[in-house]
């Protein structure tokens, strides 16, 4: 009952946290991917780990998801000279949801957004277990001139058939094999091969949990496109980005 209250009164707080580009010849907007917390007595806030869990539980996630893309459509409606480019994690439940691309595309609308400065994050367990809804959910994002982010790729095998169906626009490689590139030949050899066969597909690379300024260094030299973590730089409270 807390939690439902909370997603209909918007009693949570957006933060934000930057994706860094690490080539050169990269020209973009500056992107973010959107956090969310919830708020407590006192001024205090829950950490995800904390509520999603119970949100997704209680089949609540699609309702959390609709109310972030609301909040960012809405900023970016109000910042019109913004280039900001956004990424929101979509939920299991939203990939099923038959509505969601239609709300999001009746907020575009409504309020005169370019639909290219929303990403929407998809965790590669939850395209594995529904291909076919996750399909029909990004040929519709995509119909609607919005991009797709696939999250958490390990160079798992029964992974790679899946970046030939997904019309995907990054791939971020999971952050369990970035933080050990520096010290384990396995894993360097694993990222390798995953940036090699995503730009194969055409698609760009993220480097997930980056915490410091050699693995920084590593993956710039490797050809990976994009950083994000505490190495480049924390997240912040969405209140900050006006």
């Amino acid at each position: 009952n807390r939690i439902a209250q909370a997603i209909e009164k918007g009693e949570f707080s957006l933060y934000y946290q930057e994706i860094s580009p690490l080539q050169s010849n990269i020209i973009t907007p500056i992107h973010y991917e959107i956090l969310v917390r919830m708020q407590e007595e006192e001024n205090s806030l829950m950490p995800p780990d904390s509520f999603l869990p119970f949100i997704d539980q209680y089949k609540l996630m699609p309702e959390l998801d609709r109310w972030i893309a609301s909040c960012i459509i809405q900023w970016l409606s109000s910042h019109a000279e913004s280039k900001a480019f956004f990424c929101l994690n979509v939920a299991k439940d939203t990939l099923l949801d038959r509505n969601y691309a239609g709300f999001i595309q009746s907020q575009l609308a409504s309020n005169q957004v370019t639909p290219s400065q929303l990403c929407f994050e998809i965790e590669m367990l939850d395209v594995r277990d529904s291909l076919g809804d996750t399909l029909l959910f990004i040929d519709k994002i995509k119909e609607l001139g919005c991009q797709v982010s696939l999250c958490s790729f390990d160079g798992n095998p029964e992974f790679n058939h899946i970046l030939n169906e997904v019309k995907a626009d990054y791939l971020k490689i999971d952050g369990s094999l970035i933080c050990n590139i520096l010290r384990d030949p396995s894993d360097l050899e694993q990222v390798t091969s995953i940036n090699q066969l995503a730009h194969q597909n055409g698609i760009k690379t993220i480097g997930e949990l980056v915490e410091s300024d050699e693995i920084i260094t590593k993956l710039t030299e490797l050809g990976i496109d994009y950083a994000q973590g505490f190495g480049v730089a924390k997240a912040r409270p969405f209140r900050e980005l006006e």
